[in-house]
């Protein structure tokens, strides 16, 4: 099974200066508990963007096409093998735009949990919302979280 995990602004804005947008303490205890003890697949500036590598008491594999391997991550180098890991394991792909945006292209994701923040922001990089409506045509409302006076939902989309 092969699912994503992501936060987005009101337009799907994930990221600017290869950082998230928002730090919200819930979505990132969410996030924790959901990919603990599981396969997380994440691009290149994603895993040069994490403060802590590896992601602790989880199996870290990056996304990357160079030669080179990755100190704390096992290198997946293409699309077919993160679909291979999928068949026997149950992956989260944690970012950032490309790896979210080619998965759901490519038709590849089950489900997605998806943190919905009700503001605009200066994103520099974008999950394409309407791919994601169209692949994942279902939706269910997990709850919400707390975050000042802005509006922020949980939901997960699926087949």
């Amino acid at each position: 099974m092969i699912s994503m995990i992501v936060c987005t602004d009101t337009n799907g804005g994930i990221g600017a200066k290869n950082d998230l947008l928002f730090n919200i303490k819930d979505d990132m205890k969410f996030f924790r508990e959901t990919t603990v003890n599981k396969k997380v697949v994440m691009g290149y500036n994603t895993w040069v963007s994490l403060p802590k590598k590896p992601l602790p008491k989880r199996e870290n594999y990056v996304l990357y096409d160079g030669d080179e391997e990755i100190e704390g991550a096992t290198v997946l180098r293409n699309w077919d093998e993160v679909i291979e890991l999928g068949k026997e394991n149950h992956v989260f792909l944690i970012g950032g735009a490309m790896v979210y945006n080619d998965a759901l292209k490519l038709d590849i994701v089950d489900e997605a949990f998806v943190t919905w923040v009700d503001a605009f922001t200066e994103a520099e990089v974008y999950l394409d919302v309407p791919e994601l409506n169209m692949k994942l045509i279902h939706r269910d409302y997990i709850r919400n979280f707390e975050f000042g006076n802005v509006k922020v939902q949980l939901f997960r989309y699926y087949r």
